[in-house]
């Protein structure tokens, strides 16, 4: 569950357009759902969820000021809010000027109404709760993402109803916005009551698999070991919509088992088998390929041989 790929942060995914152009804003893209299944087609579900950065990212792309993205914000809902009920107007250009574009207005009509959650990338404490009065007063349902300093307002998150996706193993205060992050965040998180989803480290598009070593981190600084596996499995499927259809074993739910050769949040534990939606998937990796095949060169090649 991480909100932007390889190694893009957020403050490069989003912003206004040469010109001033909005396009679209604080908004960074839509998630999807996919598998990692050997079939071409990965695609399980589009359009999950919005992605927004808020807190010092945000306030970059609305000119510099904190303030500014929730008035930029604000805005934007309201025009496409305006724009949801006077379609008609808006094809015979008998409405006034929209900042946004057709494709944009019409993307984010699900995140106005609140059938589209809002993923937003926040750091800060109050910048926390900030988000979560504007998702009231708003209307938006809502997905923290990051959340660092979560654990100074666990029991709001938790009353608001608002599940988080994390990365446990982020203590380090990069900068201010990240001074009170400490590696307890999940297990304070999770005994307030709020759901969470444990993430990968940056770049976590390749480095999935580092997210059950996250988990045992938690685990090590007090998150219940169930808790855990749950912030891996069951969650992320509630989070985003797909709860008894994925990361549970259970009727109904999509075959995706992984069977380990011992505790799978233990580093030296290995899969020893994977079913996704109940295929067996081949346990090779570009690495292990390659180093077959020059193993098994007789003779090796010319620069080997130097």
């Amino acid at each position: 569950p991480g909100s932007s790929g390889g190694h893009v942060h957020e403050d490069e995914t989003a912003g206004a357009g040469d010109g001033g152009y909005q396009t679209p804003g604080l908004f960074a893209g839509q998630a999807a759902i996919i598998d990692l299944g050997q079939d071409a087609n990965i695609l399980v579900k589009p359009r999950v969820a919005m992605v927004a950065p808020f807190g010092e990212a945000g306030a970059d792309i609305a000119g510099g000021a904190r303030g500014a993205q929730f008035v930029l914000f604000k805005e934007t809902m309201a025009e496409v809010r305006l724009y949801a009920r006077n379609k008609s107007a808006y094809e015979r250009a008998g409405l006034r000027d929209l900042s946004l574009s057709r494709a944009d207005l019409e993307a984010l009509i699900p995140v106005a109404d609140g059938s589209m959650p809002l993923i937003v990338t926040v750091h800060r404490a109050s910048d926390i709760q900030q988000v979560l009065r504007l998702a009231r007063e708003e209307g938006i349902k809502l997905i923290l993402d990051g959340a660092e300093e979560g654990w100074l307002v666990a029991g709001e998150i938790a009353a608001a109803g608002v599940p988080v996706l994390l990365n446990p193993i982020s203590n380090l205060p990069s900068d201010f916005e990240m001074r009170a992050a400490r590696m307890e965040n999940a297990a304070a998180l999770n005994a307030a009551g709020v759901v969470i989803a444990i993430k990968g480290n940056e770049g976590s598009t390749h480095r999935a698999r580092e997210a059950r070593y996250n988990a045992g981190n938690a685990v090590s600084h007090g998150l219940p070991y169930g808790a855990a596996i749950a912030a891996l499995t069951v969650n992320p499927a509630k989070i985003f919509g797909m709860g008894g259809q994925f990361g549970q074993i259970a009727p109904g739910a999509a075959a995706d088992v992984v069977v380990w050769s011992g505790d799978p949040l233990e580093p030296l534990s290995q899969p020893s088998a994977v079913f996704i939606d109940g295929v067996e998937q081949p346990l090779t990796s570009r690495p292990l390929l390659l180093r077959d095949r020059y193993r098994q060169q007789t003779p090796m090649p010319p620069a080997y041989r130097n």
